[in-house]
């Protein structure tokens, strides 16, 4: 249940940081000398006896209330593994005036992880005045095991003479990196400080266990796709009640690529006033490969634009899975510096991609890919960005990196399973900043306007005419044939004399990709087939966010 990769990382812990119980010399079936200074050998009507794991120690403590004391130390000692440790109890009544109430308590040391567990009992045992044939025993026997319950321990198997408890101290839960049995923003917290600390070569935050625990994708690494990852889980759990782990029975990166519309509605919804900015991720090593690498470089940020036409008409791919996971991670935004996203298809395949933005420091930003296989969210891959900017020229996505003199632009290709740079632009001296594409819109992870409208209804300007404007991103917005009695043409040109495609129905729903000062360039949908064309603007009622 190691794997080679953490346990490299764990040769960084320091020993001193695993405290272990000194441990006593060996005890079998003899009686504890107690701690309590009235204690009546004479009757003693009871003997408790504790067995402790091997390759474990324990800390064990009996104390009792009476009428006279409240939480009075009875005994106290140290045991090693493989040990038995038995205990005389004195009895007494349960009458209000003559009553002895005790609690075990029995803090076990060990396991895989070397874990603390504490079992706690309370037990009474009669007085044999009363009841003279009555001589209590009873064996505590503890073992450990890595199963999850939920809880840290569970009794077994139990008889009026003994209880075996199972502590689960070899266990670990996937996400659960802090150990508090919940998956959580609080584990996706913990990672990406760990990250960012060992980014900078800080020293190592987290035990073995917790480590095995924060690599949800089995890659032998815990970084920030890991985070996301938890993330991403925690948005699903909550959203529906179930969620499954992404990707994480292979070790190679799948994803699917760019998403994307649909013909047939769109949806009007209310714009979030947040300011987007450009960030950067964890620095990556500096090379001058004309090949595949990544390079941490910086870049100014500027506008954003928009991203090349498409005319796909899927309609099938479940976008939630963005909405929820961007969702998640802003409940995180406060711990970080950058905490943007993208929307883009990368491999233009009508699939779009979801690109995260996180990072404490330029040390550790980095641009993170994910898509759409099967109607799940996949991590695709990780891209180091230090200071850089996506941009896009010729439908192609790029990273535009500049660190002082330096500049380098890496191609981003996308096969549908992995995702690999391929270096397009090196200078060491640059003088001046060679703009290279335009910059692509970020999304602060407040912000889910873009989201909520997933699928994009895309078109292709090139079947409009050049007098036309378009909106930002081209995505349409709706609209409604306004017409007072009939039908309105849409037509090939925006001319009166060109050619009629069809008649629109008054009230029918249209998408509005464009116009001049008469004419929308618009489609509609019917029998499932969408046309373009033109419409006059004066019967035409279109929508606008709030």
């Amino acid at each position: 249940m190691k794997k080679s990769g953490i346990m490299a990382v764990l040769s960084a812990l320091a020993l001193s940081a695993i405290t272990i119980l000194s441990p006593i010399e060996n005890v079998f079936a003899e009686n504890i000398t107690p701690v309590y200074e009235d204690f009546n050998a004479n009757d003693v009507n009871g003997k408790i006896t504790v067995e402790i794991p091997e390759k474990a120690s324990a800390e064990i403590k009996i104390n009792f209330t009476s009428p006279e004391v409240t939480d009075e130390p009875y005994y106290s000692t140290e045991a090693d593994g493989g040990n038995s440790c038995s205990f005389d109890i004195e009895g007494r009544d349960t009458t209000d005036d003559d009553y002895r109430n005790y609690t075990l308590s029995v803090a076990v040391t060990g396991g895989d992880y070397n874990d603390t567990t504490v079992y706690t009992d309370t037990f009474t045992v009669p007085d044999g005045n009363d009841n003279p044939d009555s001589f209590m025993n009873m064996t505590y026997t503890f073992t450990i095991d890595d199963k999850s319950t939920g809880n840290k321990w569970d009794i077994s198997s139990e008889t009026k003479t003994q209880k075996n408890i199972a502590l689960h101290m070899n266990h670990y839960l996937k996400g659960d990196v802090n150990g508090d049995n919940l998956i959580d923003a609080v584990d996706a917290t913990q990672i990406q400080q760990y990250y960012a600390k060992l980014s900078a070569g800080g020293e190592v935050t987290l035990n073995e266990r917790q480590l095995l625990a924060a690599d949800v994708n089995n890659d032998d690494l815990v970084d920030a796709v890991d985070a996301t990852q938890i993330q991403q889980y925690y948005a699903k759990l909550s959203a529906v009640g179930t969620a499954t782990w992404i990707n994480t029975e292979n070790k190679t990166t799948t994803s699917a690529p760019k998403s994307t519309t649909t013909t047939t509605s769109s949806s009007s919804s209310t714009k979030k006033s947040t300011t987007t900015t450009s960030t950067t991720p964890k620095t990556s090593p500096s090379t001058s490969s004309k090949t595949t690498t990544t390079v941490t470089t910086t870049v100014s940020s500027t506008t954003t634009t928009t991203t090349a036409p498409i005319t796909s008409t899927t309609t099938n791919i479940d976008y939630s899975w963005y909405s929820e996971a961007v969702e998640s991670m802003a409940g995180v935004a406060d711990n970080l510096l950058y905490h943007n996203y993208y929307i883009y298809d990368i491999n233009d395949d009508d699939v779009y991609e979801l690109i995260t933005e996180t990072g404490t420091c330029e040390a550790d930003r980095i641009y993170s890919i994910y898509s759409i296989k099967d109607n799940e969210m996949i991590a695709v891959s990780d891209i180091g960005a230090g200071n850089s900017v996506l941009t896009e020229k010729d439908g192609k996505l790029y990273i535009n990196k500049c660190h002082m003199s330096y500049q380098s632009v890496d191609l981003i290709r996308f096969d549908g399973k992995t995702v690999s740079t391929e270096n397009v632009y090196e200078k060491e001296q640059s003088e001046t900043y060679i703009e290279y594409g335009t910059d692509i819109q970020s999304y602060d992870y407040s912000d889910l306007s873009v989201l909520n409208k997933l699928p994009y209804t895309y078109y292709n300007t090139d079947k409009a005419s050049s007098d036309f404007y378009f909106t930002q991103n081209q995505i349409a917005n709706g609209g409604t044939v306004s017409t007072d009695v009939g039908p309105l043409n849409l037509r090939t040109a925006p001319d009166l004399n060109a050619k009629i495609l069809l008649e629109m129905p008054k009230d029918s729903f249209i998408l509005i990709y464009g116009n001049n000062e008469e004419w929308y360039y618009v489609s509609y949908k019917e029998n499932n087939i969408t046309y373009y064309g033109y419409a006059s603007r004066q019967y035409i009622t279109e929508y606008v966010d709030d």
